[in-house]
């Protein structure tokens, strides 16, 4: 990490950091933690001389590793160890054991221990626990900077958010210390041997040596797997590989951030408004469809990892599927309506499904449009399927201008499929003939003949036909006052032209 970067020193920031904890009243507790461990450490050393009867040997030693390391067995365990010594199972280690006990600054002791409890607690880019939450597999820290646009990859990301790994979320703080960011993570700063930022609280120079090399052996703990991992076997010429897929977390803040964290839900419901209101807003509306979630736990998904918790325990997804055929876009020709065997979209089908059952449900249209929740339902789903065949429409407005002019379509249909044919006398009919009531008439019913079905179950009536003509009628006469301003732009676009 360059100099330059860094905005405070190390000491401050890890003492802040210790301190939000509020744990030094537990300075005792952990002392005696770090003894527990001291004591059970040198226990899992001891050997028996071997003129002596070793039964007593083998069953002092099964009862001492069924001791747990905690400050409440800290006590239970010192005389086991001067046992042991007594017995010279043992040899020991004084100098060691007085230096722990001597040990009175907070943030020495909670080093110790967060270094003594570090056994998979690190940041990481990729959490085995994302695969499953019981998962002891390995998590990784992808520090690869090349980039290929093939692929996405960590080192895609412009800033990638570093997680944290450890086996359960009481360790979660010990993490979050290693992740302290000064222009560089503290967890970077060990991996590259920079003993600098704890070295205000270090007893010695060993110590402070020890701090490195155990934090490192922690970084670099060989690699494993686990049963609940998911694995593939992918075979080469000697045998197989046995890969197993892990979980960006980065990746996955990443997209949380960008699409679906709080903010972003917030600005996109204010920006959905102004959309329905017609306001002016400063941000693009942007609406994330066909996406999927996975729920990485049923509850506490700070278990996980730090970013887990987070994210509520959930990862997003985007559809993965492959691109759909998109047909060349073509001119109605040989059509006089623009409804002549047209067939809905599957979102359309969606909601003509809707509807089909909301009037078999409620057979008398009468009574069942009185309920103004009802009705507004109803309202809905046949607008969405107009605003469907409108957004087809837009596309047709692309073509020339005057392609209809060579087309069997009725006056109605060339009023509402070219509106941009920039002709005298076609733009004097599109403002004389009522072309937008034939619309919506047609537009009813072919709805109606859809809503009838294969299995024709449904009646479709006159009553119906109306009511779906004045659903239509508000998008269409919006429509028709977008055709406008852009017809009013296109005239003064030509006329600027011809000017030149």
């Amino acid at each position: 990490m360059n100099e330059n970067e860094q905005s405070r020193p190390w000491s401050a920031l890890i003492k802040e950091y210790i301190d939000s904890t509020g744990e030094q009243s537990k300075l005792s507790e952990y002392r005696q933690l770090l003894l527990a461990d001291f004591y059970k450490s040198q226990l899992l050393t001891a050997k028996a001389p071997e003129e002596q009867d070793l039964k007593g040997f083998n069953k002092a030693c099964k009862a001492a590793e069924k001791i747990k390391v905690t400050a409440k067995e800290c006590d239970k365990l010192s005389l086991v160890y001067a046992d042991f010594i007594g017995k010279a199972w043992i040899k020991g280690n004084a100098e060691q054991l007085a230096k722990l006990q001597a040990k009175s600054c907070f943030y020495n002791i909670w080093i110790c221990k967060a270094l003594m409890q570090g056994d998979g607690v690190f940041p990481a880019t990729h959490i085995a626990k994302l695969t499953h939450s019981s998962s002891s597999a390995s998590s990784i820290f992808d520090r690869i900077s090349a980039q290929d646009d093939r692929f996405l990859t960590t080192s895609s990301l412009r800033s990638p958010v570093i997680d944290g790994a450890y086996p359960n979320g009481a360790l979660s703080k010990n993490v979050k210390f290693l992740m302290l960011d000064n222009g560089g993570l503290l967890s970077e700063e060990i991996y590259q041997g920079n003993s600098e930022p704890l070295s205000s609280f270090a007893d010695d120079e060993q110590e402070l040596a020890s701090w490195i090399t155990g934090f490192n052996a922690i970084f670099n703990a060989p690699l494993k797997s686990d049963s609940l991992a998911k694995q593939v076997y992918f075979p080469v010429d000697d045998g197989y590989h046995l890969l197993t897929p892990l979980t960006s977390s980065a990746t996955c803040q990443a997209i949380y951030d960008r699409c679906f964290s709080k903010d972003v839900k917030k600005q996109q419901e204010k920006d959905g408004k102004a959309v329905k209101a017609q306001t002016y807003s400063d941000h693009t509306y942007v609406r994330t469809t066909n996406t999927a979630k996975i729920a990485t736990v049923a509850s506490q998904p700070q278990n996980v990892s730090v970013l887990n918790g987070k994210r509520a325990g959930k990862v997003h997804l985007f559809s993965s599927q492959p691109p759909v055929w998109q047909s060349q876009l073509k001119a109605p020709l040989t059509k006089t309506s623009y409804f002549d065997g047209l067939y809905p979209s599957r979102s359309s089908q969606v909601n003509i499904e809707f509807i089909r059952d909301f009037i078999i449900r409620f057979n008398d249209l009468s009574l069942s449009i009185k309920d103004p929740k009802r009705k507004k339902w109803l309202e809905k789903w046949v607008q969405n399927v107009f605003d469907e065949i409108l957004d087809r429409v837009s596309y047709l407005h692309a073509l020339p201008a005057g392609w209809s002019a060579n087309s069997e379509l009725t006056d109605e249909y060339q009023c509402f499929l070219d509106p941009y044919w920039q002709d005298k006398a076609f733009q004097a009919k599109r403002k004389t003939i009522d072309w937008q009531t034939v619309v919506r008439r047609d537009f009813a019913k072919w709805l109606n003949r859809w809503l009838v079905g294969k299995d024709k179950t449904l009646t479709a009536t006159t009553a119906h036909r109306k009511l779906w003509q004045s659903f239509a009628e508000h998008q269409l006469r919006k429509f028709e006052l977008q055709v406008q301003v852009n017809l009013v732009q296109t005239t003064q676009n030509l006329a600027e032209e011809t000017l030149r």
